[in-house]
């Protein structure tokens, strides 16, 4: 019975995933200060990294933490946190668009 409900779980949790991504409205959202690490990379497609090292944070680290307070840890204001990680962003998809090309 507990393999069957930790199961359901996590199909259900699969499912709502990939009907929240499918959707393109989640795709390249502008950055705001809630957003984590995590989703700007899932919404911008590019790997988690990128964040916390635009900011000059360990990327090896996980940051579950929202920009806003990632930024407050790096000393730097919310506005400069978003040109440096939107900098970051356009960088490596310029390097992502360059290697898929043949």
């Amino acid at each position: 019975m507990l393999a069957a409900c930790v199961t359901l779980t996590f199909a259900v949790r699969t499912v709502v995933f990939a009907v929240y991504w499918s959707d393109p409205a989640h795709h390249e959202q502008p950055l705001a200060g809630w957003m984590t690490p995590r989703y700007i990379a899932r919404s911008w497609h590019v790997p988690p990294q990128v964040v916390p090292q635009a900011l000059g944070l360990g990327a090896a680290q996980n940051h579950p933490e929202p920009l806003e307070k990632l930024a407050r840890d790096a000393g730097i204001a919310l506005p400069e946190a978003i040109a440096r990680v939107e900098a970051a962003i356009a960088k490596v998809q310029t390097w992502m668009d360059g290697a898929a090309k043949p």
